[in-house]
């Protein structure tokens, strides 16, 4: 397998995780990174600022002034 490969598939495993746990009503912090199997926490806002572009999740902020995104309802 190459490493294009590898990456295609670690990418669909994350979607996966990432939306189940949206749809349990999760909310993502981009500082869970490493839970979500993301490189660092830049990486993890990236893909999350897609998903808001894409009009999957909405970003709020919490009590604790932090940014966090969870399923548009």
């Amino acid at each position: 397998m190459t490493t294009l490969q590898g990456n295609e598939e670690r990418d669909k495993y994350r979607d996966r995780i990432v939306m189940q746990y949206l749809k349990c009503g999760g909310k993502l912090y981009a500082s869970d990174y490493c839970v979500f199997g993301f490189d660092d926490a830049y990486n993890m806002l990236q893909y999350l600022m897609k998903l808001q572009r894409e009009g999957i999740v909405r970003g709020s902020i919490d009590n604790k002034f932090r940014k966090y995104f969870e399923l548009k309802k």
